[in-house]
């Protein structure tokens, strides 16, 4: 028994038990009061800070907004990109009507907007437990990145909290983020939250905010009870007109109801103590559902007497008749000596009698009067029945005949999204697989399949759904793959992927039951897409062992993408068009992406490598590396596309892909020319983006640091030197004035090279570009013949070529140490990438050959043209056109030079079959660098191939410092100084065995004013006759003489000793002009031999040579 003399707050304590604080609202903003004065709705530079509208500190806070884009329009200077929409009464306070939203854009084509913050400042004094909500929504373009940040000390500094991530649109979501771990943001007046907006993609796409509210439970501020009023009375209110009876055993005196004291009251007092026996009898009371139910009345009395008061309750009185008839249960006897009789009000209970009775009952309150001289007063004040309601097993046994659930079939439907987006549902399922440790940056979820006897039989519908806990309410344990769960949330389509979110409740079922549940098998490839939407959610198994085909995201995402073989750009290996679309077609259904299931970018450890260790630069993965068959995965949809997320660790095969430590064996000729993208060789450093390189003050690209550039330098040379060429052809290096970055790179090579004979053509500026093509060569094999030709804007060639947009042809003739003059053209053709600029013709033509394919076509053509023009004044026949095409095999570009008898040199050595590759694009092989040989070429050609040091490889591998697009330094172990990733493209080799050509001589004349000059002679050459019959002012055509050391000699016809001897060295392929000096009677008879020059002479000029004038003329 408790004594009380206030009665309105008895029971509320009677409640109140050990549980967490109830939160306030420390301060609340409705955004409904965003009236322009000129009328209509909007913000203006006046309308910020806003002050709260409601909470406890309302005083304290306020609301700014940060980093936007000011400007305003109108005759109010409302702002252009802050727009005030309408809102909703999701987390609204009471009475608060739905009114107006927060609403930023993204402002402007630049979209100025993103990277925008709301300012939240409020004071948490007296306040711990802190939340942060409101209600959000998003449009399409909207912002797809709310950052929540929060500071402690007055927004000095920031710490990130969490995103809501990319929102669903069209609907206003809940959002809510819990601070109450967070003990700094307790108690404290210098509390800010920061929401930073990022990734809107159109100006007018917006998102909107309401109801921010910020709360948090007072300090030592009292519990909620966890209990529930089952039934109350406090008779405020007649209560025989609510249901309560009295029933009159005995006597004529009742229970009475008092308006003015609000209770009800009975004495057996009339005239002197009546004999009597009453019941007050309650309504029904159900105590279905409740557990720990506990009983509380308060009663008084007045004036003494013997009369006691008995509790009861009947859980079979139907409600009138003599109670007596019925059974009923005692609950307690109040005597007269309980308490006073003074009117004061005495609190009884809790009493447990009620717990674990079922069913409905009524309380009795039994008095009355049987002898003596005193008859006592009793009031009943108030009567409470309370209990905790029984929360039913959330689980069932069996599932299959539990209709509130809705099972993942039906959530997921047989089309690409879900028909029931936005639906509250109920799912008992199995765990096929896990990723909810968030702090590990895992997806945040895990993956629920329906047990095989729930499934339906339709093979369009999925039985599989991926569970996020994204604004999860319920708290969810770290699930095991085999348990049986059940949850409670809402489905919702995410980038594509069908989701249930926002859970509620969750409860493990059952372990052990993976055995129930069948991986669904996908084998590649697929005849639609739509069969692996069908399996979306489910755990899937990869009967067939599957080839790497792209690495793009390897280390970023830990991602990589499998197909049953290589796949190859379609207009690599068939003809553009509907062959090309068609093939395309058949690669997008034959690839799956491989996820390891995690957020964000270059998390560590790294995804495995070949020998299962995380990656680095020497345990790769490489494109055309196999994982195993049987290969177990949950499927996803993410980032537009299909992505297994593994279970299992991929096991690497390196089948036909192992890093080739050497170029592949050619057969041994005696010239191996090269092609070689270098990948932005810049002796200028990219060291803030903006310093000028090249003749259009272009921004510099490469190396960033020193450090960075000899990186790039060793990878580069130790690649060129084991390629082991004679010459060159170079794409992608700094069109700097004084080829430094040449000189840079060819005395690297020389310094590690066995014969360090190299050096480069020197042609300074050449086009418009920040790079250039360029060549370098070995002295000890080749020599150029004559100046180096380039075509460009403004060649005179039909068709004209446009090299504004490109590099121009850079072409050498070289002669080589056995004698061949050929000639070597490096191009470095426009990108697919359309740009700005492209139209007409040149735009995407949608047969697979990209943008700028007919500015490539001509540019091909044109250069075609002016080769057999002869740039070089050469003559010759043996042309090699090497570099970067930007055209795979089978396009108009390549096509033009085939046309012509050009032989694709690559093709040719995999026996005609086009199936070969020197780069990787979106998981696609192909050859965009090309080696073409002209016919004559052609057929001194021994082999040629790629050397796949580069595009099977992670770009992360290469040289720069850090990771792309960050300023996060890689591990030292991702960098090795050899070839691999030494640029994206790999080099080609092609290895020829050109002849050795005899040296040509031709007699200018010999000595037309010697003694005897009319004599015939006879030239011999090591002792063989190469011409009779001639005079000494005689001239001749060329002569075929054996190259190499020889004794010329010249003999009057009959003579034994010779008239003129000499030793001369006859280079191979060289011509000759031999002239005899002397008169044999003032000066001795001897042999000049000049090496005719074989270039042609610069258009619009000639070459003129004095072989000799007159050598014994007055004054010679």
């Amino acid at each position: 028994m408790r004594f009380s003399l206030y009665l309105a707050p008895i029971f509320a304590l009677l409640l109140a038990a050990a549980a967490p604080a109830q939160t306030e609202t420390i301060a609340y903003w409705a955004q409904n009061d965003n009236n322009l004065p000129g009328g209509g709705f909007g913000f203006t530079p006046d309308s910020f800070p806003q002050a709260a509208d409601a909470g406890a500190l309302a005083n304290a806070a306020s609301l700014t907004l940060e980093n936007f884009d000011e400007s305003t329009s109108g005759p109010d200077d409302a702002y252009q990109c802050i727009q005030s929409f309408g809102g909703t009464t999701i987390n609204a306070e009471p009475g608060f009507a739905s009114g107006g939203a927060l609403g930023p854009q993204g402002c402007t084509a630049d979209l100025t907007n993103n990277g925008m913050s709301i300012s939240i400042a409020v004071s948490t004094e007296g306040y711990e437990e802190i939340e942060l909500s409101w209600a959000q929504q998003r449009t399409g373009t909207g912002f797809n990145s709310s950052q929540v940040a929060w500071s402690s000390d007055g927004g000095m500094t920031f710490t990130d909290f969490g995103n809501t991530g990319s929102l669903a649109t069209g609907s206003f979501f809940p959002q809510s983020f819990d601070f109450s771990a967070i003990d700094e943001l307790n108690d404290n007046s210098s509390v800010v939250f920061r929401i930073t907006l990022d990734g809107a993609t159109g100006a007018s796409g917006n998102n909107r905010f309401d109801n921010i509210r910020v709360a948090g439970a007072p300090l030592g501020g009292e519990p909620v009870d966890p209990r529930e009023n089952i039934f109350s009375e406090d008779f405020a209110s007649d209560p025989f007109a609510n249901g309560w009876t009295d029933q009159n055993v005995v006597g004529n005196q009742t229970w009475s109801w008092s308006s003015n004291f609000q209770n009800v009251e009975f004495s057996a007092f009339a005239g002197g103590c009546q004999v009597n026996e009453n019941w007050l009898v309650s309504p029904a009371i159900d105590l279905d559902g409740f557990e720990a139910i506990e009983l509380d009345f308060v009663l008084s009395r007045n004036f003494n007497g013997t009369n006691d008061l008995l509790v009861y309750f009947s859980t079979d009185y139907p409600g009138s008749g003599d109670p007596n008839d019925f059974t009923w249960e005692l609950i307690d006897t109040i005597d007269f000596g309980q308490l006073p009789a003074t009117n004061t009000s005495f609190e009884f209970g809790p009493f447990d009698s009620l717990d674990g009775v079922e069913g409905e009952i009524r309380l009795a309150f039994r008095t009355g009067f049987e002898s003596g001289d005193n008859c006592g007063i009793w009031r009943v004040v108030d009567v409470q029945v309370s209990g905790e309601e029984i929360v039913p097993p959330f689980c069932v046994d069996d599932s299959s005949a539990d209709d509130s659930l809705t099972r993942i079939h039906a959530i997921q439907g047989d089309g690409f999204a879900s028909p029931i987006a936005g639906s509250a549902v109920e799912v008992q399922a199995v765990v096929v697989g896990a990723f909810q440790d968030t702090d590990a940056n895992q997806i945040g979820g895990f993956f629920l399949q329906e047990l095989d006897a729930n499934a339906d039989d339709n093979p369009m519908t999925s039985e599989g759904v991926f569970i996020s806990e994204f604004q999860a309410s319920a708290s969810i344990p770290e699930v095991q793959i085999g348990q049986e769960v059940r949850i409670a949330g809402v489905v919702r389509e995410r980038f594509g992927q069908t989701e249930v979110f926002q859970i509620s409740n969750f409860e493990v079922c059952a372990e052990d039951r993976l055995a129930e549940v069948s991986p669904a098998t996908i084998e590649f490839p697929v005849d639609d897409l739509i069969e692996l939407e069908a399996v979306e959610g489910m755990w899937v198994r990869l009967p067939q062992p599957l080839t790497v085909t792209e690495l793009f995201n390897a280390a970023r995402f830990a991602e990589f993408t499998v197909a049953p073989e290589r796949l190859f750009q379609p207009t690599q290996v068939v003809e553009p068009g509907a062959d090309a679309n068609a093939l395309q077609d058949l690669n997008d259904r034959s690839r799956l992406i491989i996820d390891q299931g995690l957020e964000g970018s270059y998390i560590t450890p790294f995804q495995p490598g070949l020998d299962g260790s995380p990656l680095n630069a020497n345990n790769p993965i490489r494109v055309g590396y196999q994982i195993q068959s049987d290969f177990d995965g949950v499927m996803g949809f993410g980032f537009s596309n299909y992505r297994l997320f593994a279970l299992q660790p991929a096991q690497f095969d390196e089948a036909d892909s192992a890093r080739p430590e050497q170029p592949p064996e050619l057969p041994e000729g005696n010239l191996r020319i090269g092609s070689y993208n270098v990948e932005n060789l810049f002796t200028t450093l990219q060291t803030t983006g903006t310093v000028p390189c090249g003749p259009n003050d272009l921004d510099c690209r490469g190396a960033t640091s020193e450090s960075e550039l000899q990186r790039q330098r060793d990878k580069l040379v130790s690649a060129i030197v084991a390629m082991d060429a004679d010459v060159l052809g170079l794409m992608e290096i700094e069109n700097d004035a004084d080829d430094s970055t040449l000189a840079f790179l060819v005395d690297a090579v020389n310094a590690v090279d066995a014969v360090g004979d190299w050096t480069f053509i020197a042609t300074g500026f050449k086009g418009t570009d920040a790079i250039k093509n360029a060549i370098i060569y070995r002295t000890g094999q080749v020599t150029p013949v004559g100046d180096f030709a380039v075509l460009a804007s403004g060649t005179p060639v039909d068709p004209p070529i446009d090299t504004s947009r490109q590099r121009p042809v850079l072409t050498q003739a070289f002669r080589h140490v056995d004698g061949s003059v050929f000639t070597l053209s490096v191009v470095h053709f426009r990108s697919k990438i359309c740009g700005s600029n492209a139209s007409g013709a040149n735009l995407d033509q949608g047969d697979g050959q990209g943008c700028w394919n007919a500015l490539r076509t001509d540019s091909v053509l044109s250069m075609r043209n002016w080769l057999d023009a002869d740039p070089t004044g050469t003559g010759t026949d043996l042309n090699l056109v090497v570099g970067d095409f930007n055209a795979y095999a089978q396009e108009d570009p390549l096509q033009v030079l085939i046309e012509a008898g050009y032989v694709n040199q690559a093709i040719q050595a995999n026996g005609g079959d086009p199936a070969v590759y020197s780069f990787v694009f979106q998981g696609q092989s192909g050859s965009l660098d090309h080696v073409m040989a002209s016919p004559a070429l052609n057929e001194l050609v021994l082999r040629a191939s790629n050397w796949a040091i580069n595009a099977d490889e992670i770009r992360e591998f290469s040289y720069p410092e850090t990771f792309p697009g960050t300023d996060a330094p890689k591990p030292a172990d991702f960098y090795s100084p050899d070839p691999f990733r030494s640029s994206d493209h790999d080099p080609l080799i092609v290895s020829l065995d050109l002849p050795v050509l005899p040296a040509q001589v031709q007699l200018a004349h010999l000595a037309p004013f010697a003694a005897g000059s009319d004599s015939e002679v006879e030239v011999r050459v090591n002792g063989e006759s190469l011409l009779t019959g001639v005079a000494y002012g005689d001239a001749t055509g060329y002569l075929e003489v054996d190259a190499g050391e020889a004794t010329v000699e010249v003999f009057t016809a009959g003579a034994s000793v010779p008239d003129i001897a000499a030793t001369v060295n006859l280079l191979p392929g060289q011509r000759y002009s031999a002239i005899a000096v002397g008169d044999g009677l003032n000066q001795g008879l001897d042999l000049l031999l000049l090496d005719d020059e074989v270039s042609a002479p610069a258009a619009g000029q000639f070459k003129l040579r004095l072989g000799h004038l007159a050598p014994f003329a007055d004054g010679s």
